[in-house]
């Protein structure tokens, strides 16, 4: 399972998105509570061609994680679409270990099927970099989804990471972006001619605005990376740039 947790400058929340498997998303908000717990309030969404056992497209869980102690938290859920949970039905008790289980090397490989991102297969090719920037592409392990990170290479800070993934129900590419300047992205991606073409609202501390990105690749040791503000019926540039790929 990966878990983004992210705070969403407009909204005034902590949000979550999590992606369990290829044919289960879930997204929602995490609310810290008064005795350090944290309750988490999810919508989940299942493939029900891949999952056998899902009665339902959707499923609205709420659930609590108490911290017994620093290092240990049992997670037992609250609620399930809409209606009470026992605690002591659902608990699963967690305790800190010393060390972190290394992933292992398959689990930077792509998906062994993959359904809706194939298009960004050729940026994989290589890390891309300017002349103060490098840019990555990464498979997400056991989803098919993908991570893309922009670091500053001069202090060596992350700039944008951007998450992209299909949604179990309608198939289409969402995006999610977090920026170093606390900025947030969310949206959708299309193929336009081998090009990633991302359409989102861009949420920072005092304003909301439509951003148009294209990625493309026109030769094999370049991408293109083009930046749009939307204004009505009006597109001003805000970036345009060409990645080199890495030789190092």
């Amino acid at each position: 399972s990966f878990r983004v947790i992210y705070y969403h400058p407009q909204r005034d929340e902590l949000a979550v998105l999590a992606l369990s498997a290829p044919e289960l998303i879930q997204v929602g908000t995490l609310t810290p509570l008064e005795d350090h717990s944290l309750r988490f309030d999810m919508s989940l969404s299942y493939d029900t061609d891949r999952i056998s056992w899902a009665t339902e497209p959707t499923r609205r869980i709420s659930s609590v994680w108490t911290f017994d102690t620093p290092t240990s938290y049992t997670n037992h859920w609250i609620e399930d679409q809409g209606q009470p949970v026992d605690p002591s039905v659902t608990n699963w008790a967690y305790t800190q270990h010393e060390e972190i289980s290394p992933l292992p090397a398959s689990a930077a490989e792509p998906p062994e099927h993959i359904g809706h991102l194939a298009a960004f297969l050729p940026f994989f090719e290589s890390e891309w970099v300017t002349e103060t920037t490098r840019t990555s592409f990464a498979w997400i392990p056991y989803n098919e989804a993908i991570v893309m990170r922009t670091i500053d290479t001069r202090i060596n800070k992350p700039i944008a990471e951007t998450i992209f993934y299909p949604h179990p129900h309608t198939k289409i590419i969402h995006t999610l972006t977090i920026h170093g300047s606390g900025a947030i992205d969310e949206g959708t991606a299309s193929i336009d001619d081998n090009a990633i073409v991302i359409q989102t609202k861009r949420a920072d501390h005092s304003t909301t605005t439509h951003i148009e990105q294209r990625i493309e690749h026109p030769s094999a040791e370049t991408i293109r990376i083009q930046t749009w503000l939307i204004m009505g019926t009006e597109r001003k540039q805000l970036a345009d740039t060409t990645h080199q790929a890495a030789t190092d």
